[in-house]
């Protein structure tokens, strides 16, 4: 990985908690090597690599900005009929992101017969209807738009869910396993050794 950040590539990880961990593995390798100024590495998140990808073809398209930000889609949930707490709209924001992510069947038949659900399907039937009004779409409705990017490298793409690991792997150049995807840095302290195992621990998944 650090021979990928090194040639200016991008590297993109599953978890935010892995993002902070390689960016302060390759700090403390800039300054072992008596750097005191250095780039950001090009490490992202998928949410963080799919945005930036979309904004980036659109711009180099001349199209606009079509994309439906998450906040605005938490602001219309707390808009829904009956809506109760902000905890309840982030739940049911939750929710929708996991059904797209988790290939979950979002029919009526799926999911209606219970308080819970039914509320689900009230909270996807208003997002629908607000995307259409708006001429945007979410991020996830977007994912197969994407086209490969330049020196795009994966690190532990087995955490990912489904649908990110569907959409990251045809623009990817190198995909690296769990176990392979250590960062070939020389240790200088401790702290960078807990930084080093905490970037290659795979999540727990949901």
């Amino acid at each position: 990985m650090s021979v990928a950040l090194g040639s200016g590539a991008s590297v993109l990880v599953p978890t935010s908690q892995r993002q902070a961990a390689v960016r302060a593995a390759w700090a403390e390798q800039q300054r072992a090597a008596g750097k005191s100024l250095w780039s950001t590495p090009a490490v992202f998140t998928f949410s963080q690599f799919a945005e930036k990808r979309l904004l980036e073809q659109w711009a180099g398209a001349n199209q606009p900005d079509a994309l439906l930000p998450m906040g605005a889609e938490w602001a219309l949930l707390r808009e829904l009929r009956g809506s109760g707490s902000v905890a309840e709209a982030r739940a049911l924001l939750a929710a929708v992101r996991l059904l797209h992510e988790w290939r979950i069947p979002r029919s009526s038949s799926a999911l209606s017969g219970s308080p819970e659900g039914d509320r689900l399907l009230d909270a996807l039937a208003l997002l629908d209807t607000q995307s259409r009004k708006l001429g945007r779409k979410p991020l996830r409705a977007w994912l197969g738009e994407l086209t490969p990017a330049n020196e795009l490298h994966c690190a532990g793409l087995q955490g990912l869910a489904p649908l990110a690991q569907e959409t990251a792997r045809p623009t990817a150049d190198r995909i690296e396993p769990d176990h392979e995807c250590e960062l070939s840095f020389r240790p200088a302290s401790r702290t960078l050794q807990a930084m080093r195992q905490l970037a290659v621990t795979p999540p727990t998944r949901p």
